[in-house]
């Protein structure tokens, strides 16, 4: 659990190398002798989710793919625990989204949210980010409405959760650029008011 929050502190300070290899190495010495029980095995799950997003930020597609593949695999058969990470193959399905993003396949990243089992998802947060991933790639696919749409779906699910993520800041400050004095489409300006980023004038 230490070494999965401090990977994505790590992370989301930009030490990406440093987040990979606490992540990695964590869950090399979990898994070479993985105990019993799905706490153990959703936390050697959840690190190798990490260290495919801390690989994907470093745009190393094959190490990557293979975190994602080694999660795929300890998710079989988990139905997902909130005070465990709430690791489950929705959830894996939700971290192939953000790795996508990272690795700039914007063009893959609502098709794999179409894949997920939204229902399996156990936690409002997780839907949000979800929601908030696809949004990250409809926009840079050129289709901003899109993402709005995705954006508000997201804040319906978890307002707070969501209003607070730098991504989401950066994407409706973009948009909200994009759009101009005019201040685009009620639902853009829906999200520039929760949000709270300034409009253009």
């Amino acid at each position: 659990g230490a070494a999965f929050a401090l990977g994505q502190a790590a992370l989301a300070g930009g030490s990406i190398r440093h987040a990979l290899a606490v992540t990695e190495l964590a869950g090399q010495a979990l898994q070479a002798d993985l105990p019993a029980g799905e706490e153990a095995r959703a936390t050697a799950g959840m690190l190798h989710l990490a260290s495919a997003l801390a690989a994907a930020a470093h745009g190393d597609l094959a190490r990557t793919h293979v975190h994602l593949e080694e999660a795929t695999y300890l998710a079989q058969g988990m139905v997902g625990n909130p005070w465990w990470y709430d690791f489950n193959p929705a959830n894996v399905g939700c971290w192939r989204v953000a790795a996508a993003c990272e690795l700039g396949e914007f063009d893959r990243g609502p098709e794999l949210a179409a894949q997920v089992q939204i229902p399996q998802l156990r936690t409002p947060d997780r839907v949000a980010r979800l929601n908030v991933d696809v949004a990250r790639c409809e926009y840079e696919t050129q289709r901003p409405e899109r993402a709005v749409a995705r954006l508000l779906v997201a804040m319906d699910v978890s307002a707070r959760g969501t209003r607070v993520l730098p991504p989401v800041r950066e994407l409706v400050a973009q948009m909200a650029r994009d759009a101009g004095p005019g201040g685009g489409s009620e639902g853009l300006r829906r999200l520039v008011t929760s949000v709270g980023v300034p409009l253009v004038t």
